[in-house]
């Protein structure tokens, strides 16, 4: 879980930084755009790989990777509602995106919920 949480600050850092240098234009690629179909593929199987496949033993490769795809998805919507408060400021936003992923994290510990 501590290399999950790097990972995820680090990519929390990035994105920030990108939507404060480009705003309109990354709003316009996390919605509609291979870079969300790339992200969302990426964190599907991050899911995969930390969580799902790891203690997801009552579950088939199937499911497994259905709802990783469908938790990544919710993801990066929840993303872009982050991004789209222009009163934060990027060190607040950072912050922000972090706590965000790290919620997640306890979700991908399907040990968590009895799996």
């Amino acid at each position: 879980i501590k290399e999950m949480h790097s990972l995820f600050d680090q990519i929390a850092d990035i994105l920030v930084d990108l939507y404060i240098s480009d705003s309109q234009e990354m709003s316009i690629l996390m919605m509609h755009s291979k870079l969300h179909e790339m992200l969302v593929e990426y964190f599907s199987l991050l899911l995969l790989r930390y969580g799902f496949n790891s203690h997801g033993d009552l579950l088939s490769d199937k499911q497994k990777s259905t709802l990783a795809k469908s938790i990544a998805y919710s993801i990066f919507s929840g993303v872009h509602e982050c991004l789209k408060d222009n009163s934060l400021s990027a060190t607040e936003l950072k912050e922000l995106l972090r706590l965000y992923f790290r919620l997640y994290s306890g979700v991908i510990d399907l040990k968590n919920f009895g799996i």
